[in-house]
This record gives C-alpha cells, sequence and structure tokens, in this order.
C-alpha cells in the first residue's frame, strides 16, 4: 500500500515535497480497524465496512467503506473509500465523500457533492468540487467552484 495513499495525498498538497510510497518500503504497519471484514481471495479484493479507522505514522484515515484490490504478491492496486473520508496527517486535512487511488499511476481523485471537497494544509483552507492529488508530481489539482482561504502572514513577534 503507498504511504497510506491519501496521506500522501496530503502529502501532494502544495509544499509538502513529498511522495508516495510503495508498500514493500513502508517501514510503519498499516492497522485496518473496522466493524466488518470481507476477503475474496479468488478475486483479490478485500473490503472493510463499518467506522473504518487506517493508521499508519502519523497518518489517520477514516472512511464508511473501504475497498482494495491487490496482485497475487499481495501488492495493492486500487483502494476506494466511500462515505464520510477523513484523513489527518499532522497539520493537513481533507474531507470528501469519496476517495479512490490508482496505485501504479499514483492518482488520487476526491470529491464531495452536492457540497465540496475540503483541504486544509496548515491554516490554509482549500474547498473544490473534485481534487486530484498527483502523488508522483507532488501536484494537487482543484476543480469546480474552488475557493481558496489564506491567512496573513503571521506578524514579526519582535516587533
Amino acid at each position: 500500500m503507498r504511504a497510506l495513499w491519501v496521506a500522501l495525498a496530503l502529502a501532494a498538497a502544495p509544499d509538502a515535497g513529498t511522495r508516495a510510497v510503495p508498500s514493500r518500503e513502508l517501514t510503519q504497519p498499516a492497522r485496518v480497524h473496522a466493524d466488518t471484514f470481507l476477503g475474496y481471495g479468488k478475486k483479490q479484493e478485500a473490503e472493510w465496512k463499518g467506522h473504518v479507522r487506517v493508521d499508519t505514522g502519523t497518518t489517520r484515515m477514516t472512511c464508511d467503506r473501504l475497498k482494495v484490490e491487490y496482485t497475487a504478491d499481495q501488492e495493492v492496486t486500487h483502494m476506494r473509500c466511500d462515505g464520510q473520508v477523513e484523513v489527518v496527517d499532522k497539520d493537513k486535512r481533507a474531507l470528501g465523500e469519496h476517495a479512490d487511488f490508482d496505485n501504479a499511476k499514483g492518482v488520487l481523485v476526491m470529491t464531495r457533492e452536492p457540497s465540496k471537497v475540503e483541504i486544509w494544509n496548515g491554516k490554509t483552507h482549500l474547498r473544490g468540487q473534485k481534487a486530484t492529488f498527483f502523488t508522483q508530481e507532488d501536484r494537487l489539482d482543484v476543480s469546480g467552484d474552488v475557493e481558496t482561504v489564506i491567512p496573513p502572514a503571521a506578524k514579526d513577534a519582535g516587533r
């Protein structure tokens, strides 16, 4: 799994300077908690439902349902999180209703309708209909009635 894919996505937000990490490079385990787990070995899919929480390192993701597709070597190829998606990593936070991550391409798409995806990077707050994180390029694209709130710079304490 990429270093939890969305943290990854949050890490791809401007100024983070990090990249997504293939699961074989993870240094800390990803722990998944949920009400139920369904494993489909022949289909190479796994699904967690109800109060899903994924923790790895400093990142926590919550949602109602997480579905993962993987290879025979258990490398994650695709992840989809649905229902009240929230990802928090230190001072970064993202809210959406759906999150879809293509591991091979390193692309995460978050949507939230009828309201907007919300992203916080420190005190900067960004909203839009769709947020696309390109983790390998360290790029964030937000579209659909975008609003950005940039706080004033901190005043110099010595003055």
